[in-house]
């Protein structure tokens, strides 16, 4: 906050007035961050449903790596070539 002060201060006068208290931003942060991660918790599956479906199955063989497809002088091949 204080480098962003400096910074404001030298090219609009005054400007760094208009910043928020430390508790304010302390509490617009928290309820932001909260409100992030209330969103996901929700998007996430629920228990019951996860309960309820049926077991994965195993797939027969393997897929194979994107980069083992890739074209010799593709630049994720260079890069696994080259360590």
């Amino acid at each position: 906050m204080q480098a962003a002060e400096l910074h404001w201060s030298r090219n609009a006068a005054g400007f760094s007035r208009h910043f928020g208290q430390p508790q304010a931003i302390d509490a617009l942060y928290e309820s932001i961050y909260v409100d992030v991660h209330r969103r996901y918790a929700a998007s996430r599956p629920r228990m019951q449903q996860m309960l309820s479906r049926e077991p994965r199955r195993q797939s027969v063989g393997r897929a194979r790596s994107p980069r083992r497809d890739a074209p010799a002088d593709a630049p994720c091949a260079q890069r696994t070539r080259d360590g």
